[in-house]
């Protein structure tokens, strides 16, 4: 038989547990403009993924006889997907506008504003000289400390499923489709954010063991 225990309320009087609680990171796609760096748009997501699907294949150039050198010629491509739920009623209730502040806030990070696409039309009537279009911001998909890539938002994949009154949503999951630039395409900071992830993962792979373990012939003698 199991027994529930009961933690009686703690008071100002009474000592305080001799821990803290761990408080959950959130991940997030942060944009940042091109032409103001303090221009920041940070779409934390309302809950974590409980998955996140990551495709990579290398790059690489084959020279000399044979296929003789196989060369790296950039960082891996990378995709990344994640699905996240938005739920108007964990922010006081369905009324209003549902979650309609939180899909725009997303639809946002792969649109112009309306200032820079009225000045881009404005610009090309009659214009006879190459008028260029808005920057699109810079891009970061922040999945811990560890984990700070510079993406292209390819998709952005709404499913509305719940509506109130008003037929605004109050429940959608969200797919976000990310590619990792390559640094044979990326600037910078861009370049440096991949470096910084490069080392990381060098960290990360040392802690590994790589003494005492058998794998059926003796590494010594490969060639």
């Amino acid at each position: 038989m199991s027994e529930t225990l009961i933690q009686p309320p703690l008071t100002p009087n009474q000592p305080q547990p001799p821990w803290t609680p761990l408080k959950v990171l959130k991940g997030a796609v942060v944009a940042i403009s091109r032409t103001n760096a303090q221009q920041k748009t940070v779409v934390a997501f309302q809950y974590n993924p409980v998955t996140l699907t990551r495709n990579l294949s290398p790059v690489l150039v084959t020279e000399g006889a044979g296929g003789s050198s196989v060369r790296f010629n950039a960082t891996a491509k990378q995709t990344i997907d994640v699905t996240i739920t938005l739920d108007a009623t964990d922010d006081g209730g369905p009324q209003g506008n549902g979650i309609l502040p939180q899909l725009a806030m997303l639809e946002l990070l792969i649109n112009p504003s309306s200032a820079a696409l009225n000045q881009y039309w404005t610009s090309t009537q009659g214009a006879s000289i190459e008028v260029l279009p808005p920057l699109a911001p810079r891009t970061l998909f922040v999945w811990g400390p560890n984990r700070v890539l510079p993406v292209k938002l390819t998709t952005i994949n709404v499913t509305e499923k719940e509506f109130n009154t008003n037929l605004n949503p109050i429940f959608a999951e969200v797919k976000l489709g990310m590619e990792v630039y390559p640094y044979n395409e990326a600037g910078q900071p861009e370049y440096s954010y991949l470096l910084t992830n490069l080392q990381k993962l060098e960290t990360m792979s040392a802690l590994v063991p790589t003494t005492g373990v058998t794998i059926g012939v003796d590494p010594s003698g490969l060639t």
